[in-house]
């Protein structure tokens, strides 16, 4: 029950960066990204996007953090220039769903 497929490892490189919450996302992130790219799903622009309200990351990954927290973490990691937010591939413009992805070479830059 302690370990199973879906505990995130960090990096304590990347904490002392970025901090520990944020390092957990963004290894979720990256999960989620890298699983898109190995089924070809959400290819824009020449990357993989993870397609998400913050009420289902909440579902889906951070059953701890409020939707307000998982925010409050994305913003500033799309701030440090990590992640990169697109709410403009939404065909509905009811639509909230956020999209995210990495700028993997601004990582490697830290």
């Amino acid at each position: 029950m302690i370990i199973n497929d879906d505990y995130t490892a960090v990096n304590p490189e990347l904490v002392k960066i970025l901090g520990f919450d944020e390092t957990v996302l963004l290894g979720k992130l990256n999960k989620h990204v890298k699983k898109n790219e190995a089924s070809g799903k959400n290819f824009k622009e020449g990357k993989y996007w993870v397609s998400r309200t913050f009420e289902e990351w909440v579902k889906s990954d951070f059953i701890y953090w409020s939707a307000d927290v998982i925010k409050k973490h994305f913003r500033k990691l799309v701030k440090m220039g990590i992640v990169i937010s697109r709410p403009d591939f939404n065909e509905n413009p009811e639509d909230k769903t956020k999209w995210f992805t990495i700028d993997y070479e601004a990582v490697d830059k830290l």
